[in-house]
This record gives structure tokens, C-alpha cells and sequence, in this order.
């Protein structure tokens, strides 16, 4: 039986975890013929050997412990996403188990609207934004975000500015909280969000998004209900402009 989308989410996660274990094993490996080699040393070169054994042994303790906690979180990822438990509903956590199957029975049914990684490129990788019929999904490797289709405002790639944080963020405007997923590829971002609006309206198709966008984070964490009335007011001009969209 082919394994549903949280399972397949599952198996990525760990594909990639299983891929930094690998490296840090290498690299372990590779300090510790270092250090071997260093024990060989002419014993003129004396304290000065034994501190840079000291060092690698203590780098090699280092390197242990990151790739026990790698196995630690491969095996906890494996566990949770087949219980759901990394499954987060926006605004309806009880319905966990409940939004998990639909999610799985819609993708089984090949009901996928929009299907993108966080990075493209020719082997495209990170988190992944995924659109079914029900759930928009944010998906980030240890977590898997779904939000119900019917509870989002609006949807966005916001630019970021001249040495902020981040370079594009998709931000995703829904019933009492911001959701983001950050990138690096502002094209590509914006082509998300165009891909996105052929399902979920672009109320605000008439401003331009750089301004917007921050301006509605700023009213939408001040003033939550004014926020509402500016959405509901550009709502019914939308719909009125084109009922076939509602």
C-alpha cells in the first residue's frame, strides 16, 4: 500500500536526517584518523601533540553526540508523523487525526492544486507548499502545518527589505495568526502565490504587495478587528466585481 502524504513528508524528513548522520559519522571518522596519525608524531614536538590530540578528541566527543541526537530525531520523526502527532490544524487541534486522513485521501486522489518545494532549482528541496482542496499545507521537515482553506485571508510572497532578516517570505494571513515559510528565491515565491490565487482570491489584486503586506502584518497584530473590516470591505468589492470567483 503507497504510503499518504504525511508518511511520504515522513520518509523525506528522514531521508534528510539520515543524510546528516551520515556526514557527521564521516566526519568523526575522519578526526579520529587525524588524531591516530597525530599519536605517530615525533615525540620531540611533545605537549604540543598532546594538546592537538586533546583538541580532536574533544571535537570527536562533539561530533558523537550531534549524530546521537540525529538518530534521536530520526526516530522520533518516523514515530510522530505516522501518529499525526506533527500534524498542527490551524485553530483546531482536536481535529488532528481527522484532518491528517482528509489530507491523505485527497492527495491519494490526486486532489493536489499546488505542489512546491521551499528552494527549486534542478533537485528542489527544503519544505514543501501544498494546496489541496481542504488544507493548505506548510510542510518543514518536523512539522506540518495545515490550515483550512476556508479560514485564509490572504495569501502573499513578501519581499523582505534591505538588510532585514530574510530575503522572501510566504506569508499566509488566516483566522487570528500569521503563518511564514522563508525562502531565498523571490521569483519563485511569486510564482507560488500566483499558483496559489487561482484557488485561494487575491482580495487585495489592486494594491501593490511590498507595501501592503507589511502595513496588514502591522494592523493585523494591532488592531485584529479593524483588520476584519478592511478584509471584509475588499471581499465584497471582489466578489461583487466577479461573483464567479465566490
Amino acid at each position: 500500500m503507497k504510503p499518504g502524504l504525511i508518511s511520504q513528508e515522513a520518509i523525506r524528513a528522514a531521508k534528510s536526517i539520515r543524510k546528516t548522520a551520515l556526514v557527521c559519522a564521516i566526519v568523526m571518522i575522519f578526526i579520529l584518523l587525524l588524531s591516530f596519525f597525530a599519536a605517530d608524531i615525533d615525540a620531540e614536538l611533545g605537549e604540543a601533540v598532546e594538546e592537538y590530540s586533546t583538541v580532536l578528541y574533544g571535537i570527536v566527543a562533539f561530533v558523537s553526540l550531534g549524530v546521537m541526537f540525529t538518530i534521536f530525531r530520526l526516530r522520533k520523526v518516523i514515530q510522530s508523523y505516522a501518529k499525526y502527532t506533527n500534524l498542527f490544524v490551524h485553530a483546531d487541534e482536536t481535529a488532528r487525526d481527522v484532518a491528517g486522513r482528509t489530507i491523505d485521501d485527497e492527495a491519494a486522489q490526486g486532489k493536489v492544486f499546488v505542489d512546491e518545494y521551499q528552494y527549486s532549482g534542478r533537485s528542489p528541496k527544503g519544505g514543501r507548499v501544498i494546496l489541496l482542496p481542504s488544507y493548505l499545507l506548510l510542510c518543514q521537515y518536523m512539522r506540518i502545518t495545515a490550515i483550512p482553506v476556508g479560514r485564509i485571508f490572504w495569501v502573499c510572497a513578501q519581499v523582505g527589505f534591505k538588510g532585514g532578516p530574510y530575503v522572501v517570505r510566504l506569508r499566509v494571513f488566516a483566522e487570528n495568526k500569521i503563518y511564514s515559510l522563508d525562502g531565498v528565491d523571490v521569483d519563485h515565491y511569486k510564482n507560488i502565490a500566483d499558483k496559489l490565487y487561482q484557488h485561494i482570491p487575491n482580495i487585495f489584486y489592486e494594491y501593490d504587495t511590498y507595501d501592503l503586506s507589511y502595513k496588514l502584518e502591522e494592523l493585523f497584530n494591532k488592531d485584529y478587528n479593524k483588520f476584519l473590516e478592511f478584509y471584509e470591505t475588499h471581499k465584497q468589492k471582489f466578489f461583487k466585481k466577479d461573483p464567479d470567483t465566490e
